[in-house]
């Protein structure tokens, strides 16, 4: 078994997947994302991308792989809401049990990364920005922080939404952050693209500091030069 082949990082949707791969596509850092009904065994020198379909999955699935030890680096990328403070909890006691060092009372606002000699690295990043404070924080508050400070269809695409009666929103206050940015994609040159493809596309700008802050902690992470 490859070392190489042992950089996985799990998420928690498609979504998040997909951007994550254009993402680290345009910063020079290779992955690579597994077909559904492929094993995640793939022996390239990539990241892979596993989906684990919600941040239970995600944070259950990685106390297994971390008590196993079976990889090189591994990751979890997971939105931060009103359950943060527990699952952090939850997740700093996984990796005290398996004797890494201190870990940090709250997450490192660059992305936590815990190492030591004998053991491989573990790193964990919440959803936008590392902060506990972002109760409601997932994959769309990130993206939004990384549209082009000149875009012109972002303000007018929160107007309209914001325009719309409370008694008539068929949509809660936490997807808000969903409603805005997905109305944006519809606008676009090639409306309705999901947001992996709006990368790609360069309607997300991969040089943002805020996205350049999630390649730098998967760099620290993964061990891909800068």
């Amino acid at each position: 078994m490859s070392d190489v082949r042992r950089r996985v990082l799990l998420v928690e949707g498609r979504d998040d997947q997909h951007i994550l791969k254009n993402l680290f596509g345009q910063c020079d850092i290779s992955c690579y994302v597994p077909r559904d009904n492929e094993h995640d065994t793939y022996d390239g020198e990539d990241i892979l991308i596993i989906v684990k379909y919600g941040t239970e999955a995600v944070l259950e699935d990685f106390k297994v792989r971390v008590k196993i030890g079976d990889f090189a680096s591994l990751g979890v990328i997971v939105d931060a809401d009103d359950k943060l403070e527990r699952r952090w909890a939850s997740w700093r006691d996984s990796v005290s049990k398996e004797t890494y060092p201190a870990i940090p009372i709250m997450p490192d606002p660059a992305g936590t990364v815990v190492e030591r000699d004998d053991k491989a690295k573990i790193g964990i990043w919440i959803m936008p920005h590392n902060t506990i404070q972002d109760i409601q924080g997932m994959l769309e508050d990130f993206a939004k922080s990384i549209i082009s400070p000149q875009d012109t269809l972002w303000k007018r695409a929160k107007d309209c939404v914001d325009q719309i009666p409370t008694s008539e929103r068929l949509f809660s206050d936490i997807h808000l952050s969903k409603v805005y940015i997905h109305t944006w994609l519809a606008w676009q040159k090639k409306p309705g693209r999901p947001l992996g493809e709006a990368v790609s596309s360069n309607y997300l700008d991969s040089n943002s500091p805020y996205a350049q802050d999630l390649m730098n902690w998967a760099r620290r992470l993964f061990a891909f030069a800068p």
